[in-house]
């Protein structure tokens, strides 16, 4: 229609058509990244409930193994959803072991801790954010597909995560933990509150 306009010299139609076109394009990109993020959080729901545990990487885990060597017997016992959650490493230590890890484990759904930059350049399945990250809605443009999980410590954290858009959420500590020292302690109670 844009060029018909053209054609019939009549430039203010053309030019309106062709804005048109481009806010048809932005709303199908949109739509696309919103059903394939479904299609995500029901892969990532799957493969949760045929291997309920969730594999956290990092620098206190991997002391006596690699990360590569920790995923591996983790993948190969079934497990299939892991984070990369390691706080001292450069940006560049953690896409270069994200896309090692992406490219050894084919099935492997890679989520990121707190770096959306690195999930995004290393292919990785999702990203994951606390309390002191950037906060889920200025995210909703940059974020593509990334499948997005947010640090919650009670039901009411876990209703605004919800609200915000999280497609999942992480709930804790419920026990003390060496990796979260200061962390305020949900316990099994405060985890039913927020399963109901």
């Amino acid at each position: 229609i844009e060029e018909m306009c053209k054609l019939a010299g009549e430039a203010v139609l053309s030019r309106y058509y062709k804005k048109l076109r481009f806010a048809l394009y932005a709303r199908e990109t949109e739509v696309a990244a919103k059903l394939a993020a479904l299609s995500r959080r029901e892969r990532f729901a799957v493969a949760l409930k045929r291997f309920p545990v969730y594999l956290v990487i990092d620098e206190k885990n991997t002391d006596e193994q690699t990360p590569r060597e920790l995923t591996q017997a983790f993948y190969q016992a079934g497990g299939r959803v892991a984070q990369l959650r390691m706080k001292q490493a450069s940006a560049r230590a953690q896409l270069k072991l994200a896309s090692e890890l992406q490219g050894d484990f084919a099935e492997l759904m890679l989520i990121i801790n707190d770096r959306v930059d690195i999930a995004q350049a290393a292919g990785a399945f999702g990203v994951h954010l606390g309390p002191a990250d950037l906060p889920l809605s200025s995210l909703a443009d940059i974020r593509g597909e990334l499948l997005a999980g947010l640090s919650t410590g009670g039901a009411a954290a876990a209703a605004k995560a919800v609200a915000a858009g999280a497609d999942y959420i992480g709930v804790g500590a419920i026990y003390r933990t060496e990796s979260k020292q200061r962390m305020r302690i949900v316990g099994i109670e405060g985890l039913r509150k927020v399963v109901r």
